[in-house]
Order: C-alpha cells, then structure tokens, then sequence
C-alpha cells in the first residue's frame, strides 16, 4: 500500500541509511594503516558511494516483503479469530466470525487430496474452537461458500461438508452464488440432498440484478432465507461487462424487500452491505457499515414499512440465523 511504502522509505532514509554510513564510516577508518589512503578510497567517498545502495536495497527489500505478505493474506483468506476478538473488545461490538471455504479459485492447494469428513473435520473444530488456529474462538455459522457459476468439484465437496456439519450442530450457512439464475437453486439443491435444514441457509447477494421477484418467491419457498447485500455498491460497469447484469439501486432494492415482506415472507429477508473493499470505508470515500441502518431504514419507512418488518429483517432473522439451533 502506498502508506506501507512511505514508511519503508521513512524508515531506511531517517533509521537504516544514517546506521550504514557511520558503520562504514568508522569500519573505513579502524582497517586504514598509517599511510593517508587514496583519495578515490577514502572513508567519506566510500560511505558516500555505498550509503545510496545500501538504502536503496533495504527499501526494496522491506517493501517486496510487505507486499508479498499483502498477496498471501488475499489470496490465502485466512482466517485471524484474535484479531476478531481484539475488534470486538475494542469497540463493544459483538462479532460473530465464519469458517469455510470461498470460491474454488482461492481453496488451499491440498483441496483435491481432502475428503468430505476432511472438511467436516475442519468445520467442526473452527466451530467448536479446538482447531490449531482457533486461539480459543469458536466460529458462530458456516460461510460465506463460494459457488462458481460452473459449480466446481471441491465447491460440491465443500457444500456436501457443509450440509451434514450444519444439519449436526445446529449452525447456520451463508452461500455466494454464481452469476447465473440458477446458480442459486443448485447449490440449495447440493446442500438439501446432504440433509441441510434449508431454513438455515442463507443465500447471499441475491440483489445483484439477476434474479426476478419471481426468482426470488420460488426460494423463498424452498425455506432459504434472502439476503439483500448490495447496499451502496452503486453501478458496476465489471458486472454489466462480464455478466450483463444491471445492477439494481438502493430504492429498488427497498422496494423489492418490501414486496417480499407484503407477500409474507418478512421472516425471511436479511439485509447487509457486503464490504469487501477498501474503498467502500469512509476513511477512502466510501459509507462504511453504517449505510443501511442509516440511510436504507428511512427508506423503508418512507415506502410504508412497519416496526415489525424492520425488528424482523434487522433484529430478530439475524438473530435466529446465528443462534445455534438446539
């Protein structure tokens, strides 16, 4: 990151390159016998020519450093339940952290040599706390799983794990699905055939323009539960590119939840934001977390929703969904 790389420059021009001139300055001096040395190796001229090398060598290497544990940390998506904990004891908030695995892209290199029960094992130790990574801290649901459009093999593997630990402990599971309007129905089809409760399974970013309120009352009817977490995405051009989808905006999608809600499914509607960016923060120009309940309930108010629509979909649905099931 840029501030990464001003700190490394800082840090070499003001701390490391004053260290190696002095150090060459005073090792120069020791080594020379009594003779004056010549002027092209004199101590100064040596220090002087070395200190811009050394300083540039340290900066490139305490960046490339920085930047390849940057790349590891995206690519890996690994979890740090300590760091969850200090966020949570920091600001009072209660944090509920998921296990699992994304797309088929980012899977651990061994994913093809792992079973089901490997995965089931895996699942059940993050939500029990016992896994070596843990520090203690128990997962509270399963997900978000990534679905590819074309369902990969491991994606399956994953979902079939998913199901039976689900079904076992009782916790719930959030899916991203692909970019097609199927997508969605196959992998709620992947996880009822391994004997998941469809009732706890949530089914992400269902708002993103490709799915009809048609689309949307026929899961509904499955069980799953709709989640609407798009909020202040605004247009996206690389979704439009790649995937022809006209991304709704955020009246719309107001309206769309409370068409849902009037046709009786308020029990089934959760609402987020899907923050997986940067610059969606407001310290880089974004809304930050606080958008929907802001902005989105007022909304909702204004286009006739009730008290009870908005403690369902904000208070008592997430509720349910994160409370392990007896």
């Amino acid at each position: 990151t840029t501030t990464t790389i001003i700190a490394h420059t800082m840090f070499c021009a003001f701390v490391c390159t004053p260290i190696c001139f002095f150090g060459l300055y005073s090792t120069h001096i020791t080594t020379t016998t009594s003779q004056p040395p010549p002027s092209s190796h004199s101590p100064c001229v040596c220090a002087l020519v070395c200190t811009p090398l050394l300083f540039v060598f340290l900066w490139f290497a305490l960046t490339l450093y920085s930047l390849l544990s940057t790349l590891h940390s995206l690519f890996s998506l690994e979890g740090h339940p300590g760091k969850l904990k200090d966020i949570s004891s920091q600001t009072g908030l209660h944090v509920v952290m998921g296990t699992g695995w994304y797309l088929a892209r980012t899977h651990p290199e061994d994913m093809e040599r792992r079973s089901v029960k490997d995965l089931e094992d895996k699942l059940i130790a993050d939500l029990t706390g016992t896994g070596e990574d843990c520090d203690g801290i128990c997962a509270g649901f399963i997900g978000e799983l990534g679905c590819t459009t074309d369902l990969q093999p491991n994606e399956r593997k994953v979902l079939h794990a998913a199901a039976r630990v689900s079904r076992d402990l009782g916790v719930c599971i959030s899916l991203h699905p692909g970019y097609s309007r199927e997508s969605p129905f196959e992998a709620l089809r992947e996880l009822k055939d391994n004997g998941a409760d469809i009732s706890r399974v949530v089914m992400g970013h269902v708002d993103r323009g490709l799915l009809t309120m048609d689309d949307y009352r026929r899961m509904a009817d499955l069980g799953c539960v709709l989640e609407f977490d798009q909020f202040g995405w605004g247009c996206s051009y690389q979704h439009a590119i790649n995937y022809g989808i006209k991304y709704p905006d955020d009246f719309e999608r107001c309206h769309q939840i409370k068409e849902l809600a009037d046709a009786g499914y308020q029990d089934q509607v959760v609402v987020g934001q899907d923050i997986a960016f940067k610059i969606r923060l407001t310290k880089f120009g974004g809304h930050s977390y606080d958008y929907v309940w802001k902005y989105a309930t007022q909304y909702l108010k204004k286009i006739g929703a009730d008290e009870s629509l908005l403690k369902a979909i904000f208070v008592d649905n997430p509720k349910r969904l994160l409370t392990i099931a007896g």
